[in-house]
């Protein structure tokens, strides 16, 4: 499904012993709609507070591990996901196939990618425009998504910031990355293919009514 794979790109964790993504409480409709795509094979979710806003995906039909273990809790295999999403946040990239789907499923895709990591800027001006941008440490999977912005029409630049180093504002982690945003320019009705979210829908819908 291509919306799951969007949102795991985004927030999944998928190098561990079963799926889990993270995510905070306005973007539980994301995995509602994981749940929907996927109904032949998960049932629901739960929640698991260890990291906090953490959720695991329920199986539909538990089965028996190589230990002798029920499995209960959904692991990539499955989620049907391919191997190269399931990946450590540096090394995930977009199936390849995607660049050659159906417009539809781009679209899916990159709503997956948005609904999780994606950020809206309503632009102050009588344009109706907005600016969106998504951050990375995966260079390779910001080009990706340029590129499958490009292929849809839709203008998207890369920047960059090298914060190595440096201490975030409210904790006492340190960089070790250069960060990559892609940021995408356009009127409120393209910008707003790219989200099912209704956190976001309603920001933009907010924006078009002003």
């Amino acid at each position: 499904d291509p919306y799951t794979v969007g949102a795991l790109l985004g927030d999944g964790y998928l190098t561990g012993n079963h799926t889990y993504i993270i995510v905070g409480d306005h973007k539980l409709p994301i995995l509602e709609k994981i749940v929907r795509n996927n109904s032949d094979t998960i049932k629901g979710y739960k929640e698991n507070k260890s990291p906090k806003y953490r959720y695991d995906f329920l199986l539909k039909d538990p089965y028996m591990g190589k230990m002798g273990k029920t499995i209960t809790l959904a692991r990539n295999k499955d989620l049907k996901l391919p191997l190269c999403v399931c990946q450590n946040t540096q090394a995930k990239k977009i199936p390849d196939d995607i660049f050659q789907a159906s417009i539809s499923q781009r679209y899916q895709l990159l709503q997956g990618l948005f609904d999780t990591d994606g950020y809206i800027q309503i632009r102050g001006n009588r344009n109706n425009t907005a600016n969106v941008s998504l951050t990375s440490v995966n260079l390779d999977l910001v080009k990706q998504v340029q590129k499958l912005l490009w292929s849809l029409g839709y203008g998207a630049i890369i920047k960059s910031t090298d914060r190595r180093g440096k201490h975030h504002k409210s904790s006492k982690y340190v960089y070790k990355s250069i960060e990559y945003k892609i940021e995408v320019i356009g009127d409120l009705a393209s910008i707003q293919k790219l989200f099912s979210l209704p956190y976001h829908l309603g920001k933009l819908k907010e924006a078009h009514e002003r």
